[in-house]
């Protein structure tokens, strides 16, 4: 498959949705590209499981990761167009460090306690325009959400029917 490359605007705001090969599933990342061009993936995640026969350290708040995902397709980069621009990766850190002060030992009772990459993305956009400094959407946040969530199923329909028909994926 040729790698595309997909051109990020300088001061602005993307969510990044990638196929986790689950029928309607996916994970969602926030990708900030600040005002010199830097751009880093803020995503979160539940923490890896221990050895076997140890027990998980309680969580840090700052259960999250910055940085490069494998093993996930790329759907889709979504530029959010409400963001107003100055954001830095320092305060983006602090706003995702903040969101979710918890996390379970399993997905499962994660996604049961409302905790997932989507719901944090949700979080993490609903308290930068709650600011009122970094974000001024048109729409509230969960119908941002379901409007991207609708077109990920979409891409992620086609690419399916791409790889059981064996035409390109496009």
């Amino acid at each position: 498959m040729p790698i595309t490359q997909i051109p990020l605007e300088r001061d602005a705001l993307y969510i990044k949705i990638e196929s986790i090969h689950t029928e309607g599933k996916f994970h969602w990342s926030l990708i900030l590209v600040d005002a010199t061009g830097v751009a880093r993936q803020y995503e979160w995640g539940a923490p890896p499981r221990p050895p076997a026969g140890q027990r998980r350290p309680p969580l840090p708040p700052e259960m999250f990761s910055v940085g490069p995902v494998v093993a996930r397709l790329l759907l889709g980069c979504f530029k959010i167009g409400g963001y107003t621009g100055g954001l830095s990766h320092s305060i983006l850190e602090e706003v995702g460090a903040g969101t979710f002060r918890r996390s379970y030992e399993t997905v499962q009772q994660n996604r049961a306690h409302g905790l997932s990459s989507s719901t944090w993305v949700a979080a993490v956009l609903t308290t930068l325009q709650e600011g009122g400094r970094y974000c001024e959407m048109m729409a509230p946040v969960p119908a941002v959400k379901e409007q991207i969530l609708k077109i990920s199923q979409d891409a992620d329909l086609r690419r399916l029917q791409s790889f059981l028909t064996g035409t390109p994926y496009k």
